[in-house]
């Protein structure tokens, strides 16, 4: 939940600032890199880690309704 939150924390701010500060997303950093792209990739990377956080724990974590798995289960469920 604390991913989540982070992730859309960041979105929230970076929409504020683009409607608010605009004038401060436009100050150049690095080049053509000014900090409102800066943000943005910030954004994206969090997204990205985030994605990738949850598809480990999806792959390793067992819900607590979560059943067994194995052949015998899967033999007892029809098939169609």
């Amino acid at each position: 939940m604390a991913v989540t939150a982070a992730v859309v924390g960041l979105y929230l701010l970076h929409a504020v600032l683009a409607e608010t500060a605009g004038e401060l997303l436009a100050v150049p950093v690095v080049g053509p890199l000014n900090v409102g792209f800066a943000v943005a990739l910030l954004l994206l990377a969090a997204t990205v880690g985030a994605t990738q956080w949850h598809a480990r724990c999806a792959r390793t974590v067992r819900g607590p309704l979560d059943g067994p798995t194995g052949p015998a289960v899967q033999e007892r469920v029809p098939r169609r």
